[in-house]
């Protein structure tokens, strides 16, 4: 009887947790294509030439001016594909104080279109450099400072697009950090 309460507390704790999943990448999905939606409809008014305006604008210069920054913005947009990292860079370090520490980094890789059967393949070797980089960016101190977080993440996300960059050259087009904690130890 002491060990079935256990296991049973552990099944019910598994499944509660892939619940809270599943509802939440589908409310992310809802939001998604909600965002897709928007993105796509042209819910503009006529104006008096028939053509559809949504800014209300009579020039159609800059009508079309407007439109050819949203389509490249669109086309960016979609000519892109996110490969996130299968697994969790965590990385020690000793702050200057002497305490242990370490940071986690969950990274996401924007890629061109059609290249990410080629991300997937070297991944190891994007973990190898993103993880080399995060040792020296750690022994520089840049984590020591809380009111620098903002600067420190911008300087951490060039040095591991360069990183990226250097193992697979124009393939990769940005690295977003989707979640960063340093903690002591």
């Amino acid at each position: 009887m002491r060990l079935i309460l256990p296991i049973l507390l552990a099944i019910i704790g598994v499944a509660a947790g892939g619940a809270v999943g599943y509802m939440y990448k589908s409310s992310l999905m809802k939001k998604e294509a909600e965002i897709a939606k928007k993105l796509k409809g042209d819910k503009g008014e006529k104006s008096k030439d028939g053509h559809k305006d949504k800014h209300g604008a009579k020039d159609k210069d800059a009508h079309a001016a407007d439109k050819g920054k949203k389509s490249k913005k669109a086309k960016a947009a979609k000519d892109s594909e996110y490969v996130p990292l299968g697994r969790k860079l965590i990385v020690p370090f000793q702050r200057k104080s002497g305490v242990k520490a370490f940071v986690a980094v969950d990274a996401t890789l924007e890629i061109g279109p059609g290249e990410k059967e080629f991300v997937t393949a070297h991944e190891p070797k994007v973990v190898d450099a993103f993880i080399r980089t995060l040792v020296r960016f750690a022994a520089t101190g840049a984590f020591e400072d809380p009111s620098r977080a903002s600067e420190t993440l911008d300087e951490l996300n060039k040095e591991l697009y360069k990183a990226a960059s250097g193992v697979l050259g124009e393939r990769v087009r940005g690295v977003l950090i989707a979640n960063l904690l340093t903690q002591d130890e």
